[in-house]
């Protein structure tokens, strides 16, 4: 009945109605907080539980980066990270949100490096690094100086990439 009262006001005053408030949630009524920072603060708890650890973190990852709050889908980055050591899978991932979400590549191709310690035949995440060295960098007014210097950089790091793959061969044939 108070909606319609509004549009009654509103019509006898000639204003354009205010778009009204949606009720609140019934939990709201008893006390219940169903606030962003409750959820994220209760996935966080779960995410440093040995049990829940995992899965809370995956939550606190989805669910940062869905309702926008990049800095809560960090922190479920960090919670994985600790969990799930020795693989790449994990740096992937976050170097991707580093990338697409946060928009830095330079933290991106930290945790790219970090993974290929672990999975140094993935192709496809050297073509990442790559992308961010060439694509990233290199804006449509870019001089020929800065076309060099990324194309320096890129052949540093491809330098890099090689002898520290060279040094993992070597690793690998005298254990095998």
């Amino acid at each position: 009945r108070g909606h319609v009262r509004q549009r009654e006001l509103a019509a006898a005053h000639g204003r354009r109605r205010v778009k009204a408030e949606p009720p609140a949630p019934e939990g709201d009524v008893r006390g219940v907080d169903y606030g962003l920072e409750r959820i994220i603060r209760t996935f966080d708890l779960a995410a440093q539980a040995d049990e829940t650890g995992r899965a809370a973190a995956d939550g606190l990852i989805a669910f940062g980066t869905r309702v926008g709050r990049l800095d809560a889908a960090e922190s479920g980055f960090r919670h994985l990270l600790k969990r799930v050591k020795e693989n790449a899978d994990p740096l992937i991932r976050y170097g991707n949100f580093l990338r697409e979400q946060k928009k830095d590549g330079d933290a991106a191709i930290e945790q790219y490096r970090q993974a290929l310690i672990w999975k140094p035949d993935d192709e496809a995440t050297r073509l990442r690094i790559a992308d961010i060295y060439l694509a990233d960098r290199l804006q449509p007014q870019t001089t020929p100086a800065e076309l060099k210097l990324a194309g320096a950089a890129l052949e540093a790091f491809l330098g890099e990439f090689r002898f520290g793959h060279s040094l993992w061969r070597v690793g690998q044939t005298k254990q095998g």
